[in-house]
């Protein structure tokens, strides 16, 4: 046996997994040495939480009162016309959400209109709330590492946030 084999890390199993095929993600407790690689997208114009918050009163209460802006409100979705939320609750479709234990690298890659050209890190915000209110995430401390691409949609219509999670539970 030499150095190099006892020093070596333990191979890992890498798991690609499709959010709606694979119910691997309901055993997060007992997944030991393997990673998963989920791929979650968002159709629709990204958003940047920054700026986007009015503050207005309670007309019941009298206390402040703070709300997004439409074009967030209606990102994330509203009761009447599904958004962001809807589409990763359909994608998950009832799996376990990844722990707060776990230790998650994100990519998020936002595909803008072409006027659109807010700041890179202004477009993290909204996908991973949106990630916490759909069931996906229990938190978003949980991620550790965050890659955040901005590209240029090849039709304006072709407008959405792609959301790549690795996750390793016993990292």
């Amino acid at each position: 046996m030499q150095a190099e084999d006892v020093l070596a890390p333990p191979p890992r199993q890498i798991r690609h997994l499709h959010p709606v095929e694979g119910r691997v993600l309901d055993a997060w407790g007992e997944v030991g040495d393997e990673e998963f690689v989920v791929t979650l997208t968002i159709q629709g114009n990204p958003v940047s939480q920054k700026n986007s918050k009015m503050v207005t009163t309670n007309r019941a209460t009298g206390k402040p009162l703070v709300l997004h802006d439409k074009r967030v409100q209606q990102w994330f979705g509203t009761k009447t016309k599904p958004g962001a939320v809807w589409q990763l609750k359909m994608l998950w479709q009832g799996a376990q959400p990844i722990p707060a234990h776990a230790h998650v690298r994100a990519i998020v890659t936002a595909y803008l209109g072409a006027r659109q050209r807010p700041d890179a890190d202004n477009l993290l915000a909204a996908p991973l709330d949106a990630m916490v209110a759909a069931g996906v995430l229990k938190d978003d401390k949980c991620i550790d590492v965050c890659l955040v691409v901005r590209r240029r949609a090849r039709k304006e219509n072709e407008t959405c946030v792609e959301i790549v999670l690795v996750t390793d539970v016993m990292a």
